[in-house]
């Protein structure tokens, strides 16, 4: 059974994120178009965004590291790249697109809200979540839960999107027979890539 935060899931956690509960500086006019400012609150976006996560496997209590990084191409395509594997998302009109298919987040917000997600259909459970993470403290968080039935198990893929700071929490659990796995990936920081190859002025 593949461990859930090695699967396509885990590219879901690509999203720009704030550290410490501050919002990220607003985005170049260039950069600007894209899903509805409703969206935009939940899911921001910045290019060169460098993101950490705290992950925890729940079977084996193993802890690491996930890195993740947002690259804003031009239009309104966005490529999010983790362990050499790069997601291309579109941003239109009240929505955020998966380029493989489905939907990350779709308008309007609003709990009981449904859209087709990457791996099934995608729920609105809550908008008024309070979340801890080593990134800070955060409230008015909205939860979606996506969900898909397997032979003889299930996947389920929680995602808590955070205003002004966007995914701070992915929760990935799958069971097949007797075998189930979870894994959680919780937000510890948010900073600009720095390019060590870049030379220096003489």
């Amino acid at each position: 059974m593949e461990r859930a935060l090695t699967s396509p899931a885990v590219l879901l956690a690509t999203a720009l994120l704030a550290s410490c509960g501050t919002a990220p500086p607003a985005a170049p006019e260039s950069q600007a178009a894209g899903p509805t400012s409703e969206l935009s609150r939940y899911l921001p976006l910045e290019h060169d965004t460098v993101l950490a996560f705290d992950t925890t496997i729940e079977e084996s209590g193993e802890t690491g590291v996930l890195m993740l990084r947002v690259a804003r191409k031009s239009g309104n395509l966005v490529e999010l790249g983790v362990g050499g594997r790069v997601q291309r998302l579109e941003l239109l009109p009240g929505a955020i697109r998966n380029l493989d298919g489905g939907f990350l987040l779709k308008a309007p917000l609003t709990v009981g809200a449904t859209w087709p997600g990457m791996a099934g259909i995608v729920r609105v459970t809550t908008t008024d979540k309070r979340v801890e993470v080593p990134a800070g403290r955060f409230e008015g968080c909205v939860e979606t839960v996506e969900e898909k039935t397997l032979p003889g198990g299930f996947k389920r893929i929680t995602t808590d999107f955070c205003p002004g700071v966007g995914i701070v929490v992915l929760d990935v659990e799958a069971a097949a027979g007797a075998d189930q796995a979870r894994e959680t990936a919780r937000l510890r920081s948010r900073s600009k890539r720095v390019d060590l190859m870049v030379e220096v002025p003489k």
